[in-house]
Parts: structure tokens; sequence; C-alpha cells
């Protein structure tokens, strides 16, 4: 098996055309964006702030979704483990038709576009393959042990992004061919699945450093030691990828690349380690959130910190970058007093991803220790010996009976009583913790009467409602159903919907229902909730639709 470099050259490339079932003109749709006004889903987590919602939704609410009202609707067959958060266009013109469609990718490196609006329309619109994926235990040769993080394959991970404007679907795929190992970036459009023009790209990580793997002042990761796990960002004309490595082997970095939407040239590389090692940006999935100025904040795992290299080894720590004509820069910073212990027992803090309170210039996110962290957004605050007492709070927001890691991301609601957010973690009941002022209560104002059950990660969220108002919010949790140690693919999953007002009323759960029961889980995947339907990935071949029984 050899490990290389590979050149750009795409050898698979017969199977983009030959398996598309769709062939329309590589233009984009002159009226993509302005027909829109139902809510379309098109980033990981709903929106640049990471808030995980969808606030204009009038047919589901705690009194419309009851165990007997609501349920599996129809499901659609995949080849593959779905990982990334389904994404959803509504009224999109296909072949003269309008209608609400659903883009799916999986591990198979399938891509799919399912007609949402017809139960009956089982075939894909339109359905590619990128190229062969990964068998995931030919990397066991790199780990030196088996390679269990992501199986049986690797092909997909992340969640793309959809631009509306040109109608594009922006992905990242990794593959192999006869050995060698390739990570490329691919630009299709929406009501084809064709390639745009200059797709794909070979991805390259490479950035000024001193770590023991560069040469010359220079880094470049190997193909074979990239991941790409966190979901794709679209800011204007600026693409934002991150990742870092498998597990933690091998010489990587956390790595950030800006790319122009248009031309897919890179603009800016960042790496998170540049004279050290690992810091990986993986967030379980959660994208990188952007704010209104086009600055990037991010997460990372365990690896090297230190704060006297210019710029600083920032693993375990919250950074944000500023793309500008010299290209990426980490402009500030936030690490944990206690990161070296974090550090010594696999504490990541980037487990979960950051989270931008709209409205506010508040930044917060927590990790394995259970901890969230609330940062000004203007000053992040460095480090601070001995505690985080120059930072705005940090409270304990987990009580796990074994685990209190936090995976899923934070979702916000800006509801009847005010701001607040939604913390869910292994081994613990769902938690709800107000926004007052410019803190935190630290006592939840709800608890769910669920815990999860022992084993990474838990699950993931999403919360929906009509706007603020009183009695329209619902959380729902995509978990796993049973003890999960292998981290990896538990077998049953549960899908859940609180409501967001009392955590202490469950509306629905599948394990209730004979009918509803959503298959095997997969780690890190979020439900998409909009125009009255829940979309859910599963690892047993299926996207499963969820609504309001006939």
């Amino acid at each position: 098996m050899k490990k290389v470099q590979p050149t750009s050259s795409l050898p698979w490339l017969p199977l983009l055309t030959m398996a598309c079932s769709s062939h329309l003109p590589d233009r984009p749709p002159s009226d993509a964006g302005a027909r829109v006004t139902s809510p379309a889903v098109v980033t990981q987590h709903n929106d640049n702030n990471r808030t995980g919602a969808n606030l204009r939704e009038t047919a589901l609410s705690p009194k419309t979704v009851t165990q007997q009202s609501f349920g599996l609707l129809y499901s659609r067959q995949v080849r593959g483990f779905i990982y990334a958060q389904p994404l959803f266009v509504p009224d999109l013109d296909i072949a003269g038709r309008r209608r609400d469609v659903a883009f799916v990718v999986t591990q198979h490196n399938e891509v799919y576009a399912f007609d949402a609006s017809d139960p009956a329309a089982s075939e894909p619109l339109w359905h590619i393959q990128v190229g062969p994926p990964v068998v995931s235990q030919h990397l066991d040769a790199y780990q030196g042990s088996p390679y269990r993080d992501i199986i049986p394959e690797l092909g997909i991970t992340s969640t793309p992004v959809i631009d509306l404007d040109s109608g594009t679907l922006y992905l990242y795929a990794q593959t192999e061919v006869n050995s060698e190992f390739f990570n490329h970036l691919h630009a299709l459009d929406i009501r084809s699945g064709v390639e745009r023009s200059g797709s794909p790209k070979l991805v390259v990580v490479s950035g000024k450093g001193t770590a023991a793997a560069g040469s010359n002042g220079v880094i470049t990761t190997d193909q074979v030691f990239l991941l790409q796990r966190p979901g794709l960002a679209l800011d204007r004309d600026t693409l934002w990828i991150a990742g870092g490595g498998h597990g933690d082997f091998g010489p990587y970095h956390g790595w950030i690349l800006a790319w122009d939407k248009a031309t897919l040239e890179v603009r800016g590389t960042y790496l998170s380690t540049p004279d050290g090692n690992w810091g990986g940006i993986w967030q379980s999935g959660n994208g990188i959130a952007i704010d209104e100025q086009g600055a990037g904040y991010f997460m990372t795992g365990n690896g090297a910190f230190d704060d006297a290299t210019d710029p600083p080894n920032v693993s375990n720590s919250f950074g944000k970058v500023k793309l500008d004509a010299n290209g990426l820069t980490l402009v500030d910073w936030f690490t944990p007093f206690n990161q070296f212990g974090l550090n010594a027992i696999d504490g990541d803090l980037g487990s979960s991803g950051p989270l931008l309170l709209p409205g506010t210039q508040v930044v917060v996110g927590g990790g394995k220790e259970g901890k969230v962290y609330v940062l000004d957004r203007g000053s992040l605050g460095h480090i601070h010996e001995g505690d985080d007492s120059q930072i705005r709070q940090s409270f304990q927001a987990t009580f796990g009976t074994v685990d209190q890691h936090i995976h899923a991301g934070p979702v916000y609601w800006d509801g009847p009583t005010g701001p607040r957010i939604y913390i869910l973690s292994e081994t613990d009941k769902i938690r709800g913790y107000r926004f007052v002022g410019n803190r935190f209560e630290t006592e939840a104002f709800s608890s769910s009467a669920v815990s999860m059950p022992p084993g990474t990660p838990g699950g993931a969220m999403s919360l929906s409602a009509n706007g603020g108002e009183a009695g329209s919010g619902i959380l729902w949790a995509l978990t796993q159903a049973d003890d999960n140690q292998l981290g990896a693919i538990t077998g049953r999953a549960a899908l859940y919907a609180f409501d967001a007002e009392d955590l202490t009323h469950v509306l629905y759960s599948s394990l209730d229902d004979p009918g509803g029961m959503v298959g095997d889980y997969v780690k890190f995947s979020v439900p998409t909730v909009t125009a009255g339907r829940v979309f859910v990935g599963t690892a047993s071949g299926r996207l499963l639709v969820y609504g309001l029984k006939p």
C-alpha cells in the first residue's frame, strides 16, 4: 500500500457523468434565489451562527405533534451511511417542474437529489457518485491499530453547503484509487449534479511552519492524513472548509482553507499548530461559525499549545480568523487555563462547535469536560494562569453519570421568555439555560425526563418554532438508543420531539411508535426540520422523512 501525495488527475472521472441521470446545461438557474420563500436549509445547523433553528415552522408545533398524529411518512433508499445533515431547497425548478428537493450525501461518495414534495416519488431526481470511497481498514497501516472512528468506508463525511444565488452545491469527498488517497472539493449544479467549471479541485493543505513534518519552513499534509468533518460554510463570495486528521495518528494539524466560491482558488490557509502537531478542527461535524464581518470562529482538539510562538499553537482552544489580502490570519483566541490537563486525558475542548448568539457579541461552546465557555467576540481572552476569570463566564452544563462529553452543537432559541441555549451530552439529560443580561443562568430552566445512554456521542439537536411565539417551539433530538461504547455505529437510533419550553414534556418518541423506528444511528447525525417535515439520515441505507400523518 502506497502513501503518496497525488496529482490532481482523476482516474474515476467517468463515474461523474455516467451515474448522472439528468444532463442539463452547466449554468445556474436564474431564479434559484428569487423564488425561495419557505425555509431552505442550505448549511449545517441552518445558518452561519450555527443556531440549529428553523424559526419559520408553522405546521409542526407542540399542539400538532403527538404520539398519535406524528410519525414516519416515507423513506428514500441510498447507498452508504449518511453522516452529513440533509439539506433542503424548496420550490426548485428541475427539468421545468418546481418541487421541494432534499439533498443527501453518503460515505459511499453518493450524492442524491430527492423530490421531497411527492411521497410516491421514490427515485432520485438525479444521482451521482464522485469517486470510489476510502476503505476504512486501509488506514490501519498508518495508525498501527484498527481504525474505527468511521467505518466501513470514508467518502463524504461533512455536511455540504448550497449557494442559492448560483444554484451550486459544494462538497468535500475522500477517494481511494489503486491505494492512492485523494481529497477533492466538488461544485455541483443543484438541478443536475453536473460539475461546475473548474470542479473538482484537489485539496492541498500547505502552510508556513516549523513542525517536524515540514521542510524548509513549509508544512504540507499528506493526503492520507486529511479528514474533513466540520460542515462547509459559505459567506458572500468565500467558501470555508476546515479539518484535521484521522483519530490521533499521523503528522497532521488543524486547518482552515478559504476558497473563492466562483473560481475555486484558495485565497487563504490557516494551520492551528504550525510549530507543533494535531489541534484538529473536527467539532463533531459542526460547522465553523461566521460573524457579520466575515470572521470565522472554530474550536480545536488535543495537541500542542504554545502562546510564545507567532502565531501561537492553539490546541484545545477557541480561535478567530479573518481573511484579507494576506490570506487567513488568526486574530484572537482563548485557551482554558487547564488545557494541559485536558490534553492529558483526551479531553478535547473542540469536541463540539461554536455558536454565535444572534444580536450579541457572544460566542459559546463546550467540550468533553461538559463545561460551557461564554466569550466576548471582541476579546476572546487568550489564556490566564490559574483560572479563566478573564472571560465572560464558564459553567458546568452537563452532569453525566459516566461521561459528560458535549459533542452536539448547542441549539439557540429566543423564545417567549427570552434567549436560551440547549445542551445535550452523553449519559445526561438535555438541559436548557437562559441567557439573561450578558450571562447564562447556571441552573437549567428545564431538563428532559429522558437521559442519553452511555457512549459517544449521545445525539444531536435541531429546533423548530414560529419565531419566538409561545407554544410553537419544538426541540428535536436524534440520539443513540443504546449503550455505544465502541463510538462508531450503535445499532438503534431514536428520534424525540420535546416541548422547547418544558423539556419534561415528550411530544413524540420513535421508541414508542411501532412504525417509527429510525434504523441504525450515525454519530453526529443532525435532523433537518423544515416545511412540516423532519429528515433523518441513517446507517441503514435510507433517508427517513417524518411528519404529520395524513
